[in-house]
Order: C-alpha cells, then sequence, then structure tokens
C-alpha cells in the first residue's frame, strides 16, 4: 500500500491537462538523475523513486501496482477461475472471473454443468437415477440391463416378457426361466409334485414322484405283481403292497398272523410255522419250563407255553416270583438279591452308614441284603464321627451324651461313677477340701466343695496346700511345718516332737520390748521355756547360731521380783544362775539365757539392752 500511496500524486499529476504539460509540471523542482530509493534506477526512469522494489528491472506480481514500471499493472500474472456455487471442486463455464486468487466459492477447473447440485460434476460417478451425473452430455450411460416380468411374484420372470432398464418398477426381476408365470408355485427350483405338471420347470411332469399301484382283489391292502398302474393317487381296487400269495382271501397276506390252519397264511412260504406254539416241560409245577421247546398247535402233558424257570424243581423259583434276599435268583433273571432291580425292600435289612466305625449308624437307612460299604444294622449313633459315642457306649463325664440317651454326664442315671470326681466339703471355699471331710462323687461339683484334699484348716480360706508360707507361726500350705522356707527373716526350727512347734531365732538385737513386739509382728510371742528339755533345746539353737545372750519372754516387770512369761502366767521351772536373779544396780526386769554359757541357766538384765531373740509359736 505504501508504494500505492507514493504513486498516486504522480499519477495525478500525468493526468493534468491545464498549463504546462503534464509530465512537466510533476517534474518541476525534480531531480532527474537522484535515485531516491538507491535501487539503481536514476528517478528519471524510476516511475517511484520511493520504494526500491519498484522499477523498470522489477519482475511483475500480482498486487495491484506496476511493479515493473512498463505502464500495466499485473500483466501476465492473474489466474482464471470459474463460479463454484455448490463447492464440489468443479465450476461453471459460464460464470468465469480473474485475478490474483480465485475468491471463495470459485474453482479454477470448470465444466459443472449443474453448479447447485455437489453431486453432479465431471468425475461424478453416473447412477441410475435420469442424470448426467459426470456432465459427458449422456444419461445412465452403461446401467441399463434385460429384464423379465415377474407376474407371480415367485422370482424368477417370464423369458418372453422383457424391458431394458437400469432399474425398472416392481414386478420385473433379473431372473427368466418360469414357465408359468401365473402360479408362484411353479418355477426353477420347485418341489416337483405328482399332479400332472411341471412344476420345476425342467420339461419334465412329475418326473420321480409317481407310485407303482398293484391290483388287490380280496380288499386286503396287499396286491399282486401280475397287474400294476403308475398314477399319483391309487386306483379304485389297487394296493401299493405286493406279495399277495392268495389275492381271493382277505385272511391271506404278508401281514396276516400264522395260525394252526394247514395254510400258508403269511405268504411267506412256510404253513403253520408262526400258528404252531412253542411248548416247555414244567416239572415243579408253578407254571413256568424250562429246557428246549416242542413246537405244537396244543400243549403236550406237563407242559406249559411260558419258559424261562432257571430252577425247574423249585416251586418258588420263576419268573413270577419276587425276588427275595436268599441268595437265590427267585425271579430267574440273572439277578441276584441287590443286584436285582425288582429285590422286595420288606425282605431286605436296613442298613445305616457307621462313619466312626463303632458299630452303630446314623442319618437315612438304606435297605438291602447285604451291607453297603460302611454299613450296620444298628442305628441311632448321636456323634457318627466319634467311635466312643454311640448307644452300647457307657455314659462318662465329659459333657458329652455318649450313650445317646438324651441325657448327658449327672443327669444320666447309668453314668458310670468311676469316671466321676470325688468331691469333699469345701467348708472355706479356698478350693481344698479337708482330709476326713465328707465326699460325694458327680461330674460336676456340688456347691461347697473341692475335688481336692489336704486342707489343714478348712475354716481359714488363707489355709491351704496351694497358699504361700507367711511368716505367722502357723502351718499356712498344709504341709505339716511352719515358717518354712526364709519366711520369717529370722531362722525357724521346728520342735522335733512337734514340727509345728516352731521358735524364730532372731541375731539382730533388739531391746527387750521391741523383740517382744518383732514376735508379736509375725505372729509369735517371745519364747516361754516350760521345763529342762526345752530349755536345753531352744540354748542349743541358740549358741548354734551366736554365745551372746539372748532375750526369752520371762520378766518381773509388772512386779519386781514376781517373774513371769509375756503371757502372765508364773513358771515352776527357773534355772537362774548362781545368784540370780539379782535385780544388780536396779531395773533388771527381763530374762534372758546363754549369760553363763556354756551353762544352761538364766540371767536377769535391763530391758533396754538390745540382745538377740527367741519367739515361739504353736505352743
Amino acid at each position: 500500500m505504501r508504494r500505492a500511496l507514493l504513486l498516486l500524486p504522480l499519477l495525478s499529476l500525468a493526468c493534468r491537462s491545464d498549463g504546462k504539460g503534464a509530465v512537466e509540471e510533476a517534474l518541476d523542482g525534480f531531480n532527474a538523475s537522484a535515485d531516491l530509493d538507491g535501487d539503481g534506477f536514476l528517478a528519471d526512469e524510476d516511475c517511484n523513486d520511493q520504494d526500491g522494489e519498484i522499477n523498470g528491472g522489477a519482475d511483475e506480481v500480482c498486487d495491484g501496482v506496476d511493479n515493473d514500471c512498463d505502464g500495466q499493472i499485473d500483466e501476465g500474472v492473474t489466474e482464471a477461475w470459474f463460479a463454484d456455487a455448490d463447492g464440489d471442486g468443479f465450476g461453471d463455464d459460464a460464470a468465469p472471473g480473474e485475478g490474483c486468487a480465485p475468491p471463495t466459492a470459485a474453482a479454477t477447473v470448470g465444466g459443472d454443468c449443474d453448479d447447485a447440485d455437489p453431486e453432479v460434476f465431471p468425475a461424478a460417478p453416473e447412477r441410475c437415477d435420469g442424470v448426467d451425473q459426470d456432465c459427458d452430455g449422456v444419461i445412465d450411460e452403461d446401467l441399463t440391463a434385460v429384464w423379465y416380468a415377474d407376474a407371480d411374484g415367485d422370482g424368477f420372470g417370464d423369458p418372453l416378457s422383457t424391458t431394458d432398464d437400469c432399474d425398472p418398477e416392481a414386478g420385473w426381476v433379473p431372473e427368466a426361466g418360469d414357465c408359468d408365470d401365473a402360479d408362484a408355485s411353479t418355477a426353477p427350483g420347485a418341489e416337483e409334485l405328482c399332479d400332472e405338471r411341471d412344476n420345476d420347470c425342467d420339461g419334465e411332469v412329475d418326473e420321480g414322484v409317481s407310485t407303482t399301484w398293484y391290483a388287490d382283489r380280496d380288499g386286503d391292502s396287499w396286491g399282486t405283481l401280475a397287474e400294476t398302474v403308475e398314477a399319483c393317487a391309487p386306483p379304485a381296487g389297487y394296493a401299493d403292497r405286493t406279495g399277495d400269495c392268495a389275492d381271493d382271501d382277505a385272511a391271506v397276506s404278508p401281514s396276516a398272523a400264522e395260525v394252526c390252519d394247514g395254510q400258508d397264511n403269511d405268504c411267506d412260504g412256510d404253513i403253520d410255522e408262526d400258528g404252531l406254539l412253542s411248548w416247555y416241560a414244567d416239572g415243579d409245577g408253578d407254571g413256568y419250563g424250562a429246557g428246549a421247546s416242542t413246537l405244537a398247535c396244543e400243549a403236550p402233558l406237563g407242559a406249559v407255553s411260558t419258559d424261562g424257570d432257571c430252577d425247574d424243581v423249585v416251586f418258588a423259583i420263576n419268573p413270577g416270583a419276587s425276588e427275595v434276599c436268599d441268595g437265590d435268583d427267585n425271579d430267574c433273571d440273572g439277578a441276584v438279591d441287590d443286584a436285582d432291580p425288582s429285590l422286595d425292600l420288606r425282605t431286605a435289612t436296613a442298613w445305616s452308614i457307621d462313619g466312626d466305625g463303632d458299630g452303630y449308624g446314623a442319618g437315612a437307612a438304606t435297605r438291602a441284603c447285604d451291607a453297603p460299604l460302611g454299613g450296620v444294622a444298628r442305628d441311632g449313633d448321636c456323634d457318627d464321627s466319634a467311635a466312643d459315642v454311640n448307644p452300647g457306649a457307657d455314659e462318662v463325664c465329659n459333657s458329652i451324651d455318649d450313650d445317646c440317651d438324651g441325657l448327658a454326664d449327672d443327669a444320666d442315671p447309668s453314668l458310670d461313677l468311676g469316671t466321676a470326681t470325688t468331691w469333699v466339703t469345701d467348708a472355706d471355699g479356698d478350693g481344698w477340701g479337708a482330709s476326713g471331710g465328707a465326699a460325694t462323687s458327680s461330674c460336676s461339683a456340688p456347691s461347697g466343695t473341692a475335688s481336692r484334699r489336704g486342707d489343714c484348716d478348712d475354716g481359714d480360706r488363707l489355709v491351704n496346700p496351694s497358699a504361700a508360707e507367711t511368716c505367722d507361726g502357723y502351718d499356712d500350705d498344709c504341709d505339716g511345718a511352719a515358717d518354712e522356707g526364709g519366711a520369717c527373716g529370722c531362722a525357724v526350727v521346728a520342735d522335733p516332737a512337734d514340727p509345728l512347734h516352731v521358735y524364730q531365732l532372731c541375731s539382730d538385737p533388739l531391746s527387750w520390748t521391741a523383740a517382744r513386739d518383732a514376735c508379736r509382728a509375725s505372729g509369735y510371742e517371745l519364747v516361754t521355756i516350760n521345763d529342762a528339755a526345752e530349755n536345753t533345746f531352744v540354748d542349743g539353737q541358740a549358741d548354734a547360731r551366736s554365745t551372746s545372750r539372748w532375750w526369752t519372754g520371762f520378766n518381773d516387770i509388772s512386779t519386781e521380783g514376781s517373774w513371769v512369761w509375756v503371757s502372765g502366767q508364773a513358771s515352776s521351772y527357773a534355772p537362774w544362775g548362781s545368784g540370780e536373779p539379782n535385780n544388780s544396780g536396779g531395773g533388771e526386769d527381763c530374762g534372758q539365757i546363754n549369760r553363763f554359757h556354756p551353762a544352761l541357766t538364766w540371767n536377769d538384765e535391763p530391758c533396754s539392752t538390745p540382745y538377740p531373740y527367741i519367739c515361739e509359736a504353736g505352743d
């Protein structure tokens, strides 16, 4: 557009005719030797010296500008086209155009003979529709064929009635050959019928469908070869079968039964062969015979017409007998007992499957002569997976109905008490009964009983064979000894003559009062020595641990000079050392042993002095 704008003043000047010449006026003040656009062409020969691409040596391009300065615009570079209204790529020769590029709805190729139909153009395929689709001036060329009139609509036409067309109306078909175009059942390939017509149009009538009929004088539906006729339907007095050997006797024919009358009734060439009956000797008189037959019209003596007796000396064995469980083929059918489907099941045994092999079955019974695999004759097993549960088992304590009587364990009067538990009275409820308590036998524990004996104190639930031994002066675990196993922390020894009479020998020194309290805290009391034997035993146990002085429970704390044990009991036995007790210095109110070791004599000491001490329980 820039080039066009520059040329407009020059063109307007060139068109002026008044005053000076147009060119002279345009060149006034113009330097003809200048090359303003640097394209190598001077202004006097460059038609647009403002644009380097416009000059006398430039190529003309299709842009509405005189690019080569020859005075012509777009010469030799435009393109011809034709209007293409239907967009099928071919234009209307009657609507041509020319320009730099075809406009919308235009094509560079003409020849469209109907520019309003996109299916009509020179390259379109021709269709059978009365239209020249390919614009070659010929309509429906190469699309016609010969068609045959099909008046009866059977798909085959009359070869004498034809038409040439590419798409005829209804009633015309491409296949000829119909020999009767008024009958739809007559056409090539149709079934030939016995109707004296050429149904399949092959030029033959009733071929392969007519029947040969034989003269039948006696009307027994059997004829002879002496007289025959071919026809579709049977003529009167004729039959479709031959072979009658006496066509004057309706009782004689190939389908008649042979009877004992001296004639060949069935026309097989033999006389009385089927009329003679077979008779069999019946040795046991049960109505069934055996052995080879005798042919005769009448029964021989002792013979019957029914054979098949498999034991002709036993009346109860014959084909009419019932099969029973006895090891014989009673009904002579070749099958014995269970192998015979006709077995009278009333004579069979009811067998139950014994899954656990205990001799008792369960579930639905099967009736048979012989026991099936796993079958037994006794049923009633209430658990066929456990061999020790069945009606013949003993009821035992296991929470199961072992004998299948509907009762289990203690509820069953037949319970085997040898399997029950012996329960003894457990008065304190600690799970242990007294050794000599009353006992009963049952599966489940009666209230207030235990299965274990050995409670040495059935009034104290903390004392029993499973209790832990504690330091309390008692035999807590009922093992016949008290405070054994280090339960007290001090050394514990038992009286050899009485294991439940025990002593604690505590080596940690305490005052007499503290020692007394320590003994009492563990269920003991400071020792009371009743006689020389006990004094010897206690003193020996003390010496074995320490030759120090040991506190006993002897004291005169309440009344000076009146010695008693911690229980308040006075003692007639008191082996004091020489000059003892002397209350030396005052305040010697508590008794101890070992002061005069190894002598077994006693001494008084101030109660506040710490000494080892001896505790006692069970006396």
